[in-house]
């Protein structure tokens, strides 16, 4: 089985300015996305990590980098897919499993929305949710030895830190670019 975690961040509006997107207002800002695919036995019980990738825009929202990073997830993931071999789509993001799925109808975004809609239907993928943010710096070692041990719902909320950290790292980049070209 494949997994293809994904997660996106954009920033707050600190860093945002208001902008029209799809005959509405909405805040934009730099934004990272990220995703690891891991190829999952059960069977023999290991988890190894096929690929990492990660990136940045300079103007978008928080929406769309969870559903780049989905996106291009599934996308990467055809390399490295088996015939027949199982594909689930893990995120912290709602809003963006719902899309994929077709159980919610996008009114913004919509190119971005279909693309990934399509994506998991073209490898027969499904979802799974994963809370966001859920590992503190108190809790990390446990997570860490219950993912080691096998625990799915451990390895979720790993996986959903790396790819945290990873969009941290993109968004931080794109503001990194704005800045220094705004001097």
């Amino acid at each position: 089985m494949l997994e293809i975690h994904a997660d996106g961040s954009s920033s707050g509006k600190k860093y945002c300015t208001p902008k029209e997107v799809d005959g509405g207002l909405t805040w934009v800002g730099p934004g990272g996305w990220a995703f690891i695919i891991v190829r999952h036995n059960p069977f023999k019980l290991t988890r190894n990590i096929l690929l990492c990738d990660w990136g940045w825009e300079e103007e978008t929202t928080n929406n769309i980098m969870e559903v780049t990073a989905a996106y291009k997830g599934l996308v990467a993931a055809e390399r490295f897919r088996e015939p027949l071999e199982r594909v689930v789509l893990v995120s912290d993001s709602q809003v963006c499993l719902g899309l994929a799925s077709g159980k919610f109808s996008p009114t913004k975004n919509k190119e971005i929305s279909t693309q990934l809609e399509h994506a998991l239907a073209q490898v027969r993928g499904t979802t799974r949710w994963v809370k966001g943010h859920s590992i503190k710096k108190s809790n990390q070692e446990e997570v860490v030895a219950a993912a080691r041990a096998g625990d799915t719902a451990s390895w979720d909320r790993l996986m959903n830190f790396r790819c945290d950290q990873l969009a941290h790292m993109g968004k931080m980049r794109a503001r990194e670019l704005i800045y220094s070209e705004k001097r």
